[in-house]
């Protein structure tokens, strides 16, 4: 249903998902994906997030928008988030369910990783030294705090009652 894969180099985590989901599988997958995106946000700082949806299939509405706010979320995380679809169909419940969220959607691989990695460059950690007058090295050092990421929670299935 799903893989992760992170290529430390290029600081991009990879989810690549596939077939029909199941509300278990989603809860699974939000679980997964939350565990692993903190560990790498304390590792490596600033990552991009490529989502391969090629092989991933049109969700129910449920589920679409159990997904749409676990993406919306990752790129809420100044995190730059793209979205790789093979089939239109898909690619329109995914630009209906994300809203206005800060991923990027594409049906272009290049076009997708290309953007990704300008998002990337522009953001990088300038750390080249620089001379001083008087002799002295000093690092010139433009970097953002990042915001502690938020609890992700997605409930999927029916509304609960109120209890009176």
């Amino acid at each position: 249903m799903y893989t992760f894969a992170f290529d430390e180099q290029a600081r991009v985590f990879t989810i690549r998902l596939q077939g029909f989901w199941t509300p278990p599988v989603l809860a699974a997958f939000v679980d997964e994906v939350t565990a692993r995106s903190v560990g790498q946000a304390r590792r490596y700082g600033r990552y991009g997030v490529f989502v391969d949806c090629r092989d991933y299939q049109v969700q129910t509405g449920a589920l679409a928008e159990g997904f749409a706010n676990v993406i919306g979320r990752a790129s809420s995380q100044e995190r730059p988030v793209c979205l790789l679809f093979s089939a239109m169909l898909v690619k329109l419940q995914a630009e209906r369910s994300l809203g206005t969220t800060a991923a990027a959607i594409f049906l272009d691989e290049t076009a997708a990783r290309d953007w990704l990695a300008t998002q990337l460059a522009q953001h990088r950690v300038d750390s080249t030294p620089d001379m001083q007058d008087d002799g002295q090295t000093q690092f010139a050092c433009q970097a953002q705090l990042l915001p502690k990421p938020p609890q992700l929670r997605v409930h999927v299935g029916m509304p609960r009652k109120s209890i009176q």
